[in-house]
């Protein structure tokens, strides 16, 4: 998409009218449209990109080590060719391979590097149509289909286990010809690589595989009556005299009826519900999730089908849908694992506050523009979760470094701010004198804090309570960089502590900047006579009481020593600001 200006102007202009009153107007057959303009772009010839990238070989005497061309370019160059091709195989291999070829990548007619090319970035790729190219006549793409079986060894593995290893990397075709063709080499395959398989010849393991194919397609289609699905013995007789005019054992057949029956063969969900549009090919994931219900009161969580790809996530009702009920840029949103909940993921806005823009079909299949305060979707378990928790957080920010700076940019941005605040209002200074310094914490957002360096629950008094409250403690010392400086922050519960620092948002009750900390004392509790903690700010005395001897010792001289540190380092930010700024020459 990067690479191909008029996708991207179509794509851009239909997220931009998100934000317009006519939305259903505009943006209905929108997926269609990107698929129109892929087609008029992808006949463009390579002629006209290739001077993009040149190979490094003509200037550095590199060497090709595998055939695909990997080794001449540089790796940022290569990606860029790679994701060009990616979009161009998905709707017409044969472009897809013209393209590479005129790139330098592969060389004329190397159906070895073509094969390698398929195995090695098939998840880019349209699972239906590797299968499509695979199984097409042309003798040429015969030689692909065989040196991209070459690279199995099915030594040891059943007939069912090896259709399953395949069928993991493509999609078999819907004719019969074109079936015919892949396991006709597959069968050649097996025979070659595993002798010990018991059969007499390729035509026996070729006729069994067609076989289990159909077997697997009737006993797990849901249109046949169960009363009419395939029996072990309809099985048996239909497999009969196949093995060069014997019978096949009963006791493997038996075995290979009950392990389809029992488990499906089938490619990964996301892949065997591929749809027509090129923009759901090939997805960085896709799957079944719950998203909260935030309309009904009748079911908190709906099942819907989502599709994350190009930098947007879908849902759709059902897999084989083409149009989204629902599109969600992640341009400005920021994602964490829940700690309510082992399956649930949190997507807010990137800056903690506002909405989440996107666009919703309504059931009466008008599209408009939806805001949601937060967006939760769960999976059906803590693994699934955390998968797509890795792909939405990789789809979000792919490179940390550019995350880094830009981070560092907006807290720049903020120091000048705060600057500026520093003089306005009486109300912020008693709020400093106390420690609190709550300006700080104003336009940040989420917070990007690291893990704290002590935790745990206390009693805090409030300045004018007499009564104790329980409160969960937490320690922080940022990085210098985000000029925050160390603070005890305190929560309600734990899991508001870990739902600041899983997304960033801003949960604490409050917080006490140890820089205003004047000295750190133990003095007794008035009332019953316990020992407490005295943080002795200019403005106020904050009193906790840990709940353990140890852990009063503990926090003790945690808060002694942190207290010190904050000290040095704010007279070291003192004297820097001091420091005359040097001019260029």
């Amino acid at each position: 998409v990067e690479e191909n200006p008029h996708l991207k102007v179509q794509i851009t202009g239909a997220l931009s009218i998100m934000a317009s009153e006519s939305l259903e107007d505009s943006v209905k057959d929108v997926l269609h449209g990107i698929t129109s303009t892929l087609k008029e772009h992808s006949d463009d010839s390579a002629d006209e990109q290739e001077d993009d990238v040149v190979p490094l070989a003509s200037e550095n005497g590199a060497e090709d080590v595998d055939g695909t061309g990997d080794d001449l370019f540089d790796p940022a160059s290569l990606s860029a060719i790679y994701k060009q091709a990616y979009t161009k195989f998905n709707i017409k291999q044969k472009d897809c391979i013209k393209f590479l070829v005129a790139k330098g990548v592969f060389k004329q007619n190397d159906h070895q590097a073509i094969a390698n090319f398929l195995h090695e970035h098939g998840d880019g790729l349209s699972k239906r149509r590797i299968g499509e190219y695979l199984g097409n006549i042309d003798n040429f793409n015969q030689k692909v289909l065989q040196a991209f079986l070459e690279s199995y060894n099915f030594a040891n593995k059943s007939i069912d286990e090896s259709l399953r290893m395949i069928l993991t990397e493509f999609r078999l075709p819907g004719e019969a010809q074109q079936i015919d063709r892949i396991l006709e080499k597959f069968a050649a395959r097996i025979f070659k690589t595993n002798p010990e398989i018991g059969f007499e010849n390729e035509d026996t393991v070729y006729i069994l595989s067609f076989s289990l194919i159909m077997l697997n397609t009737d006993l797990h289609n849901p249109n046949i009556a169960e009363n009419k699905k395939m029996t072990l013995d309809g099985f048996v007789r239909n497999n009969a005299g196949i093995n060069n005019g014997k019978d096949i054992d009963r006791s493997i057949l038996e075995d290979l009826f009950n392990k389809i029956k029992k488990e499906q063969i089938r490619m990964n969900e996301g892949d065997q519900w591929e749809g027509e549009v090129v923009t759901f090919m090939a997805p960085n994931k896709s799957g079944w999730l719950s998203k909260a219900n935030h309309a009904s009161s009748l079911s908190k969580w709906k099942k819907h089908w989502f599709v994350l790809t190009e930098h947007v996530l879908y849902y759709f009702d059902s897999p084989g849908d083409d149009k989204p009920r629902l599109i969600m840029p992640m341009d400005s949103v920021r994602i964490g694992r829940s700690v309510k909940n082992d399956t649930e993921i949190e997507i807010v806005p990137a800056d903690g506050t506002g909405f989440i823009k996107c666009t919703k079909t309504l059931q009466n299949g008008k599209m408009e523009l939806q805001q949601y305060k937060d967006f939760v979707i769960k999976a059906s378990n803590k693994e699934e979760r955390d998968e797509w928790y890795e792909s939405l957080r990789d789809d979000i920010e792919p490179d940390p470094v550019q995350r880094m700076t830009r981070e560092r940019q907006r807290l720049q941005k903020l120091k000048k701010k705060e600057l500026l605040k520093r003089t306005e209002s009486s109300a912020m200074i008693k709020n400093r004198k106390e420690g609190k310094d709550s300006i700080r914490l104003e336009g940040r957002g989420l917070l990007e804090l690291p893990p704290p360096v002590a935790m745990g629950f206390m009693h805090k008094r409030g300045e004018s309570m007499t009564a104790w409250k329980r409160r969960f403690f937490a320690l922080i010392d940022p990085p210098e960089e985000m000029n925050l400086g160390a603070a005890l922050y305190y929560f309600t519960s734990q899991q508001d502590m870990e739902r600041l620092l899983e997304i960033g948002l801003q949960t604490q009750k409050g917080q006490l900047f140890l820089e205003f900390i004047q000295k750190v004392v133990v003095a007794t509790d008035k009332k019953d006579n316990s020992a407490i903690i005295q943080l002795v700010c200019e403005g106020r005395t904050w009193k906790i009481r840990p709940e353990t001897p140890e852990s009063f010792n503990f926090w003790m001289e945690t808060l002694e020593a942190y207290v010190e540190k904050e000290k040095t380092m704010v007279e070291k930010r003192k004297q820097a600001s001091m420091q005359p700024v040097a001019e260029d020459v």
